[in-house]
């Protein structure tokens, strides 16, 4: 059975539950099948591409710009294998796949340094001029930003965009002209035959969810960029009045015509390597489920009254802006002294962190709100897998004021690691639900 029409033929007189296995290297993927949920394929059959549901509401299409990365979809054939039911799985229910912005690609992938154990590669001291340079940086195969699959372009271009909770654009970085290959991330406009240069800072381009079947968003403004970094652009998912420029987006306004819900939810596996953002869907509440009022229409931002830290139990009533974007958790200095003093937590310049002993027992970091208490476990807020050349191991909280973006407190993604944290822009309201979600490859931390 090493064909396509070989699967389908053997599916179409056996009514049996399949589950497709997508991975990705590189710009391709390969889908491996398990049929059962006893009876595999020996050797798996691949097919490239993942081209295997006939519906075509369903069919997988999932890339992956860098490292090593799988999710696992099951459905149910019926129909004479024309068609599957989706019975198990963590991403969206169907109908709520189709009415995905359609400029995001069905997958969301993550690596993240959320570990139990300490790993034998360190990094070195480095010293800086400057203490706003002067910051440790995670490896980005351990800890790095949500990002997600776009497709832009005539015909699409693929690229990896950082999803960023504290930005309300578009942004997509462009290729010098006549520059020869970039090195770099980058869309390249001349080989997009629906690209428009608008003005200095803005174009427009069709926004793909699956090129093979049409599914297309056209004349999507964006903010234009020529900055080289790590990513081929920007989604930012904050509320409209972050916008640089008028009328640089079409998230979220266009898509809610397309949503039946006016929200979306973020959550990372509880070890990393891999995430999940559902849109028009939330997360699964429960009895513990937090509902907090969003305070901004900016930034998604919530009131906090406390911060506790084992025996340190600070007041704040202040605000707490959630931020994708950001490897730490920032608070104002006065706080940090104060919650960092009895646990051996303390700031290293060599390092540009606040460390402690790798084997110190922590306790949860506890924010009080009116809607509950967010608990954030020290295996997110410490950094055990890759510890320092001197034995200790970066602690993620950061001074807000010396290398935050504004507000005085945030949380990185440690808090979509502990929770399932669902947006929604029609009820102004963010809720946070326990999350449960394991990756099935966890080897994003493996060193090379």
């Amino acid at each position: 059975m090493e064909t396509e029409s070989d699967f389908f033929q053997f599916v179409a007189t056996s009514r049996i539950m399949i589950t497709i296995s997508t991975s990705c290297r590189g710009w391709s993927c390969w889908c491996f099948l398990r049929l059962g949920p006893h009876v595999d394929l020996h050797p798996h059959t691949k097919f490239k591409n993942c081209q295997h549901a006939r519906n075509p509401k369903l069919v997988l299409t999932g890339t992956r710009t860098r490292y090593y990365k799988r999710t696992s979809v099951s459905y149910r054939s019926y129909n004479n294998g024309q068609q599957f039911d989706r019975i198990v799985n963590g991403l969206p229910p169907p109908n709520s796949l189709v009415l995905l912005s359609l400029f995001l690609a069905l997958s969301l992938y993550f690596g993240s340094a959320l570990r139990l154990k300490a790993n034998i590669r360190r990094h070195l001291p480095e010293r800086y001029g400057s203490r706003a340079q002067n910051h440790f940086h995670h490896d980005p195969k351990d800890f790095n930003v949500l990002d997600i699959v776009v497709k832009v372009g005539t015909p699409p271009q693929y690229g990896a965009a950082v999803v960023d909770t504290t930005s309300g654009d578009i942004e997509i970085t462009l290729c010098p002209v006549g520059a020869g290959k970039p090195t770099y991330p980058c869309f390249n406009s001349s080989q997009s035959s629906s690209f428009v240069q608008k003005t200095s800072n803005t174009a427009s381009d069709s926004f793909w969810e699956d090129e093979d079947l049409g599914f297309v968003v056209p004349n999507v403004t964006f903010i234009s960029r020529d900055h080289k970094t790590q990513f081929f652009g920007r989604v930012g998912l904050g509320w409209p009045s972050l916008r640089k420029y008028p009328g640089d987006t079409f998230f979220p306004d266009t898509s809610y015509d397309k949503w039946t819900r006016e929200t979306f939810s973020i959550s990372t596996g509880l070890l990393g390597c891999e995430a999940q953002i559902d849109f028009d869907a939330t997360c699964e509440p429960n009895k513990k489920t937090i509902y907090l009022p969003a305070t901004s229409r900016a930034y998604w931002q919530f009131a906090i009254k406390q911060v506790h830290l084992g025996s340190v139990k600070l007041p704040i009533n202040g605000q707490a802006v959630i931020a994708t974007n950001k490897e730490y958790i920032g608070m104002p200095k006065k706080f940090l002294d104060q919650l960092t003093s009895l646990h051996g937590i303390t700031w290293e310049a060599d390092y540009g962190a606040y460390t402690v002993d790798c084997n110190q027992k922590l306790p949860n970091l506890d924010f009080v709100t009116d809607g509950g208490v967010i608990t954030i476990r020290p295996k997110q807020y410490v950094y055990v897998w890759e510890p320092l050349s001197n034995g200790r191991c970066v602690v993620n909280f950061e001074d807000s004021k010396a290398f935050g973006f504004g507000p005085e407190w945030y949380f990185g993604i440690q808090i979509v690691a502990d929770y399932c944290v669902a947006f929604d822009f029609k009820k102004a309201q963010i809720t946070l639900t326990e999350n449960f979600q394991e990756c099935d490859v966890c080897d994003c931390h493996k060193k090379q």
